[in-house]
């Protein structure tokens, strides 16, 4: 929708600056975006002497603004006629932010309309105060910072009420962050600042980033204390619980329901559960990742898990492992160089060992190129061959989106590349997905994955930060740690939700081989596998010229032609409706589909080979059949 003002404002800048190089021209389209908002600030630093401009309020840019405003730009006095385009570059600024400067027109005055507009965009950032504006107001200005509740965006209340008082009360440490309502990196960052400046650290020592410094001083608040000295330690605790949805109100002293409030937080995020806020807790509560030493149950490697890798992780304390079902390339490696695909008996030596496993599929996924409908289909199916082969049953596969997707390319992309991998996946698997918070959420939210495996250890992720860890969670990837006690490898420490379990078996099975193993246990193998080793076993004995032929007859003479495996395996797995009647006719039954191919059924049941495979896949397709489980976790007919 076209904004009169904002209009106005692009006509100016183009009508003032448009014929210096130093400026770049802007769309008259009556929007704000950031080509109007790279425009004032161009038009800002041209004003203020700069050569070089650029599209960011940088340093150079805050240097000259102090020294020709020491205390602001001022509102002018009703009797002062003195013009300056700097005063319409910020009537022209606080048009974009949907504050009114009092005139239809870009002035180069600053009177009280403008003045009002800035007293009015200061209350709204919780600084209040007159109508100058200093460096850090016209920072905030020339950004895409808003300063009014975004509620239709998710904005809530509490959080722009815990922005007002950062923007108050911590503005030295933090800068003037947002009051949208939205916690998002910004708030994020200012909220690990409010922390150091809580601890005691300096302005410039307050960076943010929540290091070995910061974890040193933290404070265990509870109900015993809570009150009295630690206001601001109860407050940024309850802006925390309300940033992560878990409380509604900010605080300043404990109160009844708080400890619970912490417990569910803890939970949630599986960790100990003691409704204090201790050092743990304080960093999931600031950081995706939380405490890179908490314990753990779960991990996930590249590296192959041999006997000596396996009694290292038991005997410290791991239960479960993470591995991938393939790697790019693989077809054309020797086992022993995988990089990172599980290598054959891997698992057996795993599971045998005392220890549980849970498959990733990561082919492919730096990208957002990667994301297609086709490649989702694609590696549904290498995923499906993969885990068959392997002997996995029936489990969550999680397939990776490793890159930091924005919302729209989330919408744009892996939406439609996780709805080819749920309509293509098959064989009783189902669909899990390893990414950011957001990204796992927006996906299990539209119903193309079941659970999540978590990538917080990717704590700079815009799909991590200020969004809660979501609820479908089963693994949580922490940290990573190189060189793993010192034996070469390394590992990433995964939290464990137990929502979904772990696999904790293998069935036999060669599916997916060339050749039949004859000495398999066939009773062992689920449905798809026993069809694979039927059709095997079917095309050896038509190799014999025992099966797969019609004879076609043509007057006196006639031919043999040739019947597609495919075609034959049908027929005989419904052989329940075509020969044996099932519910209704066997005349009705071949009528709408086809005849039974008897010939093919004799050689099948009378060859040794064949008859086993059959003996086991009956439980399937005879008269008194089980159902089989598909991918919906539904009952179906197979």
């Amino acid at each position: 929708m076209t904004d009169k003002m904002v209009l106005r404002t692009q006509q100016w800048l183009n009508q003032t600056y448009g014929g210096d190089s130093r400026f770049n021209k802007v769309a008259e389209d009556g929007q704000t975006g950031w080509s109007t908002i790279y425009g004032l600030t161009r038009a800002l630093q041209i004003e203020l002497g700069i050569q070089n401009t650029a599209d960011n309020f940088g340093p150079s840019t805050q240097r000259l603004f102090v020294q020709r405003y020491p205390n602001g730009v001022q509102e002018q006095k009703s009797g002062d006629t003195a013009t300056s385009n700097v005063y319409s570059i910020i009537q022209g600024a606080l048009w974009c932010k949907g504050y009114s400067a009092g005139s239809d027109e870009i002035t180069q005055h600053f009177y009280g309309g403008t003045g009002k507009a800035i007293k009015n965009l200061k209350t709204d950032m919780g600084i209040g105060g007159d109508s100058s504006v200093d460096v850090d107001i016209m920072g905030a200005l020339l950004s895409m910072k808003q300063f009014v509740l975004l509620e239709s965006y998710g904005g809530l209340n509490a959080i722009r009420q815990a922005q007002q008082q950062i923007n108050g009360n911590y503005r030295d440490y933090t800068g003037i962050i947002p009051t949208d309502g939205l916690y998002g990196r910004e708030m994020n960052t200012a909220l690990i600042q409010v922390l150091q400046a809580i601890e005691g650290f300096t302005p410039s020592e307050a960076t943010g980033n929540f290091g070995s410094g910061t974890k040193s001083r933290l404070k265990t608040i509870s109900a015993s204390n809570g009150t009295g000295d630690k206001p601001q330690w109860v407050w940024l605790a309850t802006v925390a619980l309300v940033c992560n949805r878990i409380a509604a109100v900010i605080r300043t002293s404990w109160y009844t329901g708080l400890s619970d409030q912490v417990t569910d937080f803890q939970r949630q995020y599986g960790l100990p559960q003691n409704g204090t806020v201790d050092p743990t807790t304080w960093m999931s509560l600031l950081t995706s990742k939380g405490d890179p030493n908490r314990p753990c149950v779960a991990c996930d490697t590249r590296f192959e898990i041999t006997d000596a890798r396996l009694a290292t992780l038991k005997a410290n304390g791991y239960q479960i492992v993470g591995r991938y079902l393939t790697e790019p390339g693989q077809s054309s490696l020797a086992p022993a160089d995988y990089f990172k695909a599980i290598r054959p008996g891997e698992l057996e030596r795993i599971t045998k060992g005392g220890m549980k496993f849970f498959p990733i599929f990561q082919e492919y996924s730096t990208k957002l190129a990667h994301f297609t409908p086709a490649n989702g289909a694609a590696h549904a199916k290498s995923a499906r061959e993969a885990a068959q082969r392997l002997g996995i049953p029936p489990t969550h596969i999680y397939f990776a989106v490793d890159f930091d997707a924005t919302d729209d390319q989330v919408t744009s992309n892996i939406l439609p590349y996780f709805r080819a991998v749920l309509a293509n996946l098959g064989g009783g698997y189902k669909v899990g997905i390893y990414a950011s918070r957001n990204i796992c959420t927006r996906v299990i939210e539209a119903g193309y994955a079941g659970y999540a495996f978590v990538s917080d250890m990717s704590t700079g992720f815009s799909g991590n930060l200020g969004f809660p860890i979501p609820d479908n969670w089963v693994y949580d990837q922490f940290t990573e740690i190189s060189g793993y006690q010192g034996q070469g490898w390394d590992l990433d420490r995964v939290a464990y939700s137990g929502k979904m379990p772990a696999v904790s078996y293998v069935k036999q099975t060669s599916a997916g081989g060339t050749t039949i193993d004859q000495g398999t246990n066939y009773d062992q193998m689920g449905p798809i596998d026993l069809i694979w080793h039927l059709e095997k076993r079917f095309d050896e004995l038509r190799a014999q010229g025992k099966v797969g032929q019609d004879y076609v007859a043509s007057g006196t003479t006639g031919t043999w032609v040739t019947v597609p495996t495919w075609r034959c395996m049908l027929n005989y797995l419904s052989k329940d409706y075509l020969r044996d009647g099932g519910n209704g006719s066997t005349i009705e039954w071949s009528v709408s589909a086809e005849s039974f191919r008897k010939a093919d059924a004799a050689i099948l049941e009378q060859d040794a080979t064949a008859s086993a495979i059959i003996k086991s896949l009956d439980r399937y397709i005879g008269s008194w059949r089980q159902s089989m489980i598909d991918v919906n976790g539904e009952s179906v007919d197979l």
